[in-house]
């Protein structure tokens, strides 16, 4: 399987993901997932499509936007999706900055 067609298949992914999101007529409002404005580490896992331990890890680094309570954590839909983006497009930058580089070692 190519790069390209593994990042397709993780769009297509995201995407099926974020057709749930539900957005208020007004941008004042934060989007919801299926009604709520944050998830727990549960959802956040399955959205994300992670374990645990490295949801945990995510959240002891402070790699993921989220929110401390005692020992559970929530994770703002807003701020996660906006996380899902960024790190989506650093990783797509890093493979195809890879790619060039094999071609480029193919050429000399």
């Amino acid at each position: 399987m190519t790069v390209l067609e593994k990042i397709l298949m993780e769009l297509q992914n995201l995407n099926s993901k974020i057709e749930k999101i539900e957005t208020s007529e007004s941008n004042n409002y934060p989007k919801l997932l299926n009604g709520k404005a944050n998830l727990n580490s549960t959802e956040a896992i399955e959205l994300l499509g992670i374990g645990r331990n490295k949801l945990l890890e995510l959240v002891h680094s402070n790699a993921i936007p989220h929110i401390a309570n005692g020992s559970k954590y929530l994770f703002p839909v807003d701020q996660l999706f906006n996380w899902i983006k960024y790190k989506a497009s650093e990783n797509y930058k890093t493979e195809e900055a890879a790619d060039i580089d094999k071609v480029f070692k193919s050429i000399s």
